[in-house]
């Protein structure tokens, strides 16, 4: 269960609103997401940020480093999390995760040399995926803040 105090608001963020070291262009464009039609703002497949099309409001970001030992990419990273507020950081184990967000609700170890642990926070209607490359450590973050996406993924695990 999620805490309060460790919420992590990315509800109005943008690419566009943080200064990275290296230029990166993000691209917007229509995406799905389960049952959602919405728009997303990504750049590359590894990261991007997900709001209906009907909202400003951001209900998805997503962020994945695992796959590739990117420069630019672990910079991009690093300041999301920093801008953020939030007190992780690439690679960090699963013990300084658990030590911030607490013991995950539900754990996902149907990956390749990784597992997903999921903490929820039902009262502000937040999932957090952490992905925990096993040799390497925190290497995906996930936050969704919407319920119908939620639900699905929900559903999803526990079968």
């Amino acid at each position: 269960m999620i805490k309060e105090e460790h919420r992590i608001n990315f509800d109005t963020i943008g690419f566009s609103d943080f200064d990275f070291r290296s230029k990166v262009s993000a691209t917007t464009q229509v995406f799905e997401m389960g049952s959602l039609t919405g728009i997303a703002e990504m750049i590359g497949y590894q990261m991007f940020l997900f709001k209906r099309t009907e909202t400003e409001r951001n209900i998805v970001l997503s962020m994945d480093w695992g796959e590739a030992d990117d420069p630019v990419l672990l910079d991009i990273v690093q300041v999301m999390l920093r801008e953020l507020d939030c007190p992780l950081a690439p690679y960090n184990d699963l013990m300084i995760i658990e030590s911030i967000y607490g013991k995950a609700d539900l754990v996902d170890d149907g990956y390749e040399n990784m597992s997903v642990y999921y903490s929820l926070n039902q009262e502000k209607c937040m999932l957090y995926a952490f992905g925990i490359d096993d040799a390497r450590g925190l290497c995906k973050i996930e936050l969704i803040h919407d319920l119908t996406i939620l639900e699905e993924r929900l559903s999803v695990l526990k079968d």
